[in-house]
């Protein structure tokens, strides 16, 4: 009998082994494409085309898929970097799915920038939803293992989101304080996506208008530089209304002008792309009415809305809710 246990227990271990070395051979995690589709989902991250890149990351992840690649460390982050595509398209459920499960598997296997980055975006989505404490447990959450495991590269990803929280629920003074933070630190570790957000937020938070319009203009030039042409259009929006009645008001025309500019490089249509047209469109209809030009401005008027009825979403809290239950 014990011989038969024997000889049983040598035939487990030789399939196991077996399957060890096929597993190896599949799995070839050094493959030079998984590097290139890891960068090319970061530039669709950083230009804000979260459509196109949903359409280009479904496909990179079936072909993972289908070459058992999935327990790489380029495959996970190709799931992080899915997950936060997902989000930009207003698909939070689907977002946190991949957020949770990234969660768990990062810290099992002790990936702290992935684990603590994907901290960091849980945290975005419950700012998005309005859930001010759950965002701050989770941004406390990034702050341990930045401290921890001394990741000083994200440090501008969680000052970005930890000067929002503040500027939502708490002090505007912490608030600026992060955002010089975030453009400090984005500045020395390159991160161009938090360069300009940190100088988006700097200008948001600060009154005095010369200062602001240059915080805000360093923004709007980032979004540039990062081929973000919604975020570059939505910030010439935001500086045209911010200088319009100041001293300033020469200048803001131009911008009105840069949003229909770089506007028509927005190839994602989605619901930001209509509130940005609406928000254009009903400037313009005012323009047109201040000079008795009653025609334009009713049709720019009427764009407005047709843009509006577009731009309306709902976050489905219940959705969201299940996510977290079933994490």
């Amino acid at each position: 009998m014990k011989i038969k246990n024997f000889i049983l227990y040598l035939l487990v271990l030789c399939a196991t082994l077996r399957f060890d070395v096929y597993s190896l051979n599949a799995q070839n995690c050094n493959e030079l494409w998984l590097q290139e589709a890891k960068l090319k989902l970061d530039t669709f991250l950083v230009s804000y085309r979260p459509q196109r890149g949903l359409i280009y990351s479904d496909s990179i992840s079936l072909i993972i898929k289908s070459n058992s690649l999935e327990n790489c460390d380029e495959s996970y982050w190709i799931n992080y970097y899915r997950g936060e595509l997902l989000e930009f398209d207003n698909r939070n459920q689907e977002a946190l799915e991949i957020y949770y499960a990234l969660s768990s598997k990062a810290k099992e296997l002790q990936k702290w920038e992935l684990f603590v980055s994907v901290q960091i975006s849980i945290a975005r989505v419950m700012e998005t939803i309005s859930r001010g404490d759950d965002c701050l447990r989770y941004l406390n959450i990034a702050k341990e293992y930045i401290q921890n495991k001394q990741l000083w590269n994200l440090v501008a990803f969680y000052s970005v989101r930890m000067s929002s929280y503040e500027r939502i629920f708490n002090s505007l003074d912490s608030a600026k304080l992060h955002a010089q933070i975030a453009v400090n630190y984005g500045i020395k570790y390159n991160v161009p996506r938090q360069i300009a957000d940190g100088y988006f937020l700097l200008g948001t938070l600060t009154s005095n208008i010369d200062t602001a319009y240059y915080l805000m203009q360093q923004s709007y030039k980032q979004f540039l530089v990062n081929k973000n042409y919604y975020s570059a259009s939505a910030q010439a929006m935001n500086i045209y209304k911010k200088i319009r009645n100041s001293k300033l008001s020469n200048q803001s025309l131009p911008w009105l002008d840069s949003v229909s500019k770089y506007i028509v490089f927005i190839k994602g249509h989605n619901y930001l792309y209509h509130n940005l047209l609406q928000r254009y469109s009903e400037e313009i209809s005012e323009n047109y009415l201040k000079n008795n030009k009653l025609d334009s401005a009713i049709h720019y008027l009427k764009r407005s809305k047709e843009h509006l009825n577009q731009s309306i979403i709902n976050v489905n809290q219940n959705e969201v809710t299940q996510a977290e239950k079933d994490y």
